[in-house]
């Protein structure tokens, strides 16, 4: 008889059936254990994932610890070798395509998302492939240095190159200050609202993104790669995490990081090029950072003031309440505003842990211990998380919560991205006296990695007399690392992106202006 045919003469659902019927599917050992107590119902539906016993058996019995034969380890295990339905592989290909291909689909049947199984993950792996090669093709001959696809969603890349902007014609430019007028006008007219109802506010910011999508239609085409740049950089074709296609032109490999960065030391002109005369003009000024250092040192910062943070319930009460408050009352402001730095979603720079410098790590090394520490005390399943919150007291909330807060801060500064909203991770390293010597110290990594200048403008900065700044202007690069480390020893020297920023309050205005001097550190060598 059919499921539907016996549930149809019991009155009960047919799922209730199929599911019952599928559990005649285990291991007769499995079955053995169950009947003696030894393993619940909950880890014996996981097992009947899969109607292979020896693979039923492995999972449940090849295991060294315990906890691996949870509901959800074992599950885990079974359907590691196939694609789960809500996938983004699988959303990407399509079932009918997979289907059409020849691919089988299993279903768990004792999911309450009615979760499916692609059997044949290398089937969909090549679907998926030819699909993102077919995109790829249109990129080939264009100028870039390669076109690749990925399914993972990674590459080994350091940065991308930015697009430059053409001179605007007189008409755009004409049309660009027409919609800047009303863009000004529509944020005028938001600020002075006292209470505004939901439809105004949605009102006043579907008119103010109008204004802005205009500004950016026009902007659009008179944006291009050049293609010295190009020649230096490729385009990658993946699929992003809701399962769509997304092409991400000017990736830079590793291996073309040193020679993009030379090609742009090629193209400063001399009143940018840095003075490494150490008698000459300017001797005084400290040399720029490169971009890659940059990035690489406030990642660490970033760390750092994500931990400050999680000690500190009440800024990180603040840095939400600041977050959420500005979504929700300042939505037409201008990008000149102070951002907020959280993002609310724990996806910190810490995540890519500082391997760069050996001598600098601790930061991100504290961050995984103290998470590990967290994740001894909340419940293994997520099904479980809001009930067990209901039960803690608030003490314990409010550390969580730093905690959860904390990771979300995201102050580093990337290549690609503007300086303006790293006012407020000044504002909140402050707040919480952020002491980035107890994270960082001079290493004879860093000096390896930046011109000798900038050894000897630390020297400088640290009060070593002219006569030995003289001397190691003449010696060679080792030498100078060495010799800078020895004087910088117990001195506490800081390059300047790591320094603390003093925040002066300015009066309110309509468009503040972003903090010039940190804008200047991020963002000097590009």
């Amino acid at each position: 008889m059919t499921p539907e045919a016996i549930a149809e003469r019991f009155g009960v659902n047919h799922m209730t059936i199929r599911r019952r019927l599928k559990l005649a599917c285990v291991s007769p050992k499995i079955m053995d254990e169950f009947r003696a107590d030894q393993m619940s119902l909950e880890q014996m539906m996981a097992l009947a994932l899969t109607d292979d016993h020896e693979r039923q058996e492995a999972a449940y019995f090849e295991v060294e610890h315990s906890w691996q034969r949870s509901a959800n380890q074992l599950r885990s295990r079974l359907a590691n070798t196939t694609v789960r339905g809500s996938d983004r592989l699988a959303k990407f290909v399509g079932k009918k395509a997979y289907e059409a291909a020849g691919g089988a689909i299993t279903r768990d049947l004792f999911s309450d998302e009615d979760e499916t199984f692609w059997a044949d993950r290398d089937l969909a792996h090549q679907l998926a492939i030819a699909k993102l090669s077919k995109t790829a093709k249109q990129y080939e001959g264009l100028g870039w240095k390669w076109v690749d696809v990925s399914l993972d969603g990674q590459y080994n890349a350091n940065g991308r190159i930015d697009q430059s902007m053409g001179d605007l014609s007189v008409e755009d430019t004409a049309q660009i200050a027409d919609w800047t007028a009303k863009a000004d006008l529509i944020s005028q007219t938001w600020n002075a609202c006292l209470e505004p109802d939901d439809a105004t506010r949605a009102s006043f910011r579907t008119q103010y993104q109008q204004c802005e999508t205009a500004i950016e239609a026009i902007r659009a085409p008179y944006r291009y790669f050049e293609p010295s740049k190009m020649a230096l950089s490729g385009v990658l074709i993946q699929i992003n995490r809701e399962g769509k296609l997304e092409v991400l032109l000017g990736i830079v490999a590793d291996d073309d990081r040193k020679a993009l960065d030379a090609f742009a030391k090629r193209q400063k002109t001399a009143t940018e090029r840095q003075e490494d005369d150490i008698g000459g003009e300017g001797a005084d000024e400290a040399p720029a950072l490169s971009m890659a250092v940059v990035e690489d040192l406030t990642a660490l910062r970033s760390a750092a003031l994500s931990i400050a943070v999680s000690e500190r319930s009440d800024i990180a009460q603040c840095i939400v309440i600041h977050a959420l408050a500005k979504a929700e009352f300042y939505p037409t402001q201008y990008s000149g505003t102070v951002e907020s730095v959280s993002e609310i979603r724990s996806n910190g720079p810490h995540l890519r842990l500082g391997t760069i410098d050996p001598d600098n790590n601790a930061a991100f090394d504290e961050i995984m211990r103290l998470r590990e520490q967290w994740l001894t005390q909340l419940p293994e399943q997520q099904s479980q998380l809001w009930d067990w919150l209901l039960e803690q007291q608030p003490p314990l909330l409010s550390k969580l919560l730093a905690f959860l807060v904390g990771m979300s801060v995201n102050a580093w500064q990337q290549r690609h991205q503007s300086a303006i909203r790293f006012t407020n991770a000044n504002q909140i390293a402050e707040a919480v006296d952020l002491d980035m010597k107890v994270w960082w110290k001079p290493s004879e990594t860093f000096f390896k990695r930046v011109p000798v200048s900038i050894a000897i403008a630390a020297m400088r900065e640290s009060n070593a007399k002219p006569e030995l700044l003289l001397a190691m202007s003449k010696v060679k690069k080792q030498e100078a690392v060495t010799g800078a480390l020895d004087w910088l020893d117990g001195r506490n020297w800081l390059p300047a992106v790591l320094r603390p920023v003093a925040l002066t309050p300015s009066p309110a205005s309509a468009n503040p202006e972003p903090d010039q001097e940190q804008a200047d550190h991020l963002i000097a060598a590009e």
